[in-house]
């Protein structure tokens, strides 16, 4: 039996499975697959067709190689390798970041996983959609709430216009906003000083 039937057999028994989706996107309002929903399954079924799949790495691409476990067949899956720039994080931070998204795409190219588009999924008001592409300033806000950091606060608070920090407040609960309130004051304090 050649490597792509025993992948068409892996991928058959795989949706037949029944999987839920655990990542929410309360901003645009859909669910979607997080690696952990998947990844057990998928081997399962790569087991069971005597195949085995691994990811790596470079400065250039991620690449998917699928293995038959005996047999010399071999199926490699590659991906341009991006970036990411979460704010307040660590380069390696950053860099772990794109490798889990990395293996998160390669395994669905894989295993054939479709879910409904993010950005047609998205495709509702205009506030949904810039709250779709503020969320790495309200993710940067809330690491500054619970580090108490004034200065990620200031900083990220002062890269949004008017109608972004509008949006982004709404996001908020009460307490929080307390803090966001106490940590921008504290910000200006240095500067009043001078």
């Amino acid at each position: 039996m050649s490597i792509y039937l025993k992948l068409n057999n892996a991928r058959a028994d795989f949706h037949s499975k029944s999987l839920r989706k655990s990542g929410k996107n309360k901003f645009a309002g859909y669910d979607y697959f997080e690696l952990g929903d998947f990844v057990l399954p998928a081997m399962d079924s790569l087991s069971k067709s005597g195949l085995c799949a691994f990811v790596s790495f470079n400065s250039e691409v991620a690449t998917m190689t699928l293995r038959e476990v005996e047999g010399e067949g071999v199926i490699e899956i590659t991906s341009p390798f991006g970036s990411a720039q979460l704010k307040g994080a660590h380069e390696i931070q950053n860099i772990g970041a794109v490798e889990t998204y990395q293996r998160r795409y390669l395994w669905m190219a894989l295993m054939e996983i479709v879910e409904h588009d993010a950005i047609d999924s998205s495709e509702g008001s205009s506030d949904d959609k810039k709250k779709v592409e503020l969320l790495p300033s309200i993710k940067a806000m809330h690491q500054a709430i619970q580090t108490e950091d004034c200065m990620l606060m200031r900083e990220t608070w002062d890269e949004l216009n008017e109608d972004e920090r509008k949006l982004v407040w709404m996001e908020f609960k009460t307490k929080d906003k307390t803090i966001m309130k106490g940590l921008l004051h504290e910000s200006t304090k240095g500067e009043n000083n001078e």
